[in-house]
């Protein structure tokens, strides 16, 4: 997290102070915290053979400006220093430090891999990852058997899934017959109970017509 705070402090102060300022404002903070001269040198314009004299680092694509005293324990830590891979001299490669998880982990020929056509039944287990076109090379009727067996067995699984949804659909459509039947008998149902109900208020309406009639009559004869 030291380079993200050096970034981040260069980056602030360079909203505020000029490159003349800031390096100033550095020589007073380091003479200021070192006054034995353990990180700053005690002779004014010493010149290129000082130890403290600041210098960029060598690697190629690293901005960072460093006592000349320092440099060989940047450049141990540096990301952007060339290495060559730990593997040994089988692999060969020269990888910048800050990219040797990837390559290690992506790109290595020592790396361990697996037969691509392991999911499939290839028994040959882990490999180094340069000897794997070498095991497809002497492998590949085996491997041109596991795959034609494969597409055996999916067109197995989808012969049954075909069969399946055939069934699947009769039985839907006998379903939707059912139903239709179904519906049929409700709405007649529906009609002959709606017949039968106009049927009755037809009636209700003569028994109320004559029930008042009745009433009038018998008013009238108590009149």
């Amino acid at each position: 997290h030291d380079g993200v705070f050096h970034e981040h402090c260069v980056a602030m102060s360079s909203k505020v102070f000029s490159p003349a300022e800031r390096d100033f404002l550095a020589g007073l903070i380091i003479r200021d915290y070192d006054p034995q001269f353990q990180l700053h040198c005690n002779q004014p314009n010493c010149g290129s053979n000082c130890i403290f004299c600041p210098v960029p680092c060598a690697n190629d694509g690293c901005s960072v400006l460093i006592s000349s005293v320092h440099v060989a324990k940047h450049d141990q830590d540096c990301g952007f220093k060339v290495i060559p891979c730990p593997r040994g001299s089988e692999c060969g490669e020269l990888v910048r430090r800050n990219q040797m998880e990837t390559h290690l982990r992506d790109k290595c020929v020592l790396r361990e891999v697996t037969c691509p056509f392991s999911s499939i039944g290839c028994t040959s287990g882990i490999m180094l990852a340069k000897d794997l076109e070498r095991h497809l090379v002497e492998h590949t009727s085996q491997h041109l058997l596991l795959s034609m067996n494969r597409m055996m067995e999916h067109q197995s699984v989808i012969k049954k899934l075909n069969e399946r949804v055939i069934q699947l659909e009769g039985e839907n459509m006998n379903l939707a017959t059912m139903i239709e039947a179904r519906k049929e008998a409700y709405d007649n149902q529906i009609r002959k109970l709606t017949k039968e109900i106009n049927g009755l208020s037809k009636k209700i309406q003569n028994m109320e017509k004559n029930s008042k009639t009745e009433i009038k009559k018998i008013r009238d004869r108590l009149e």
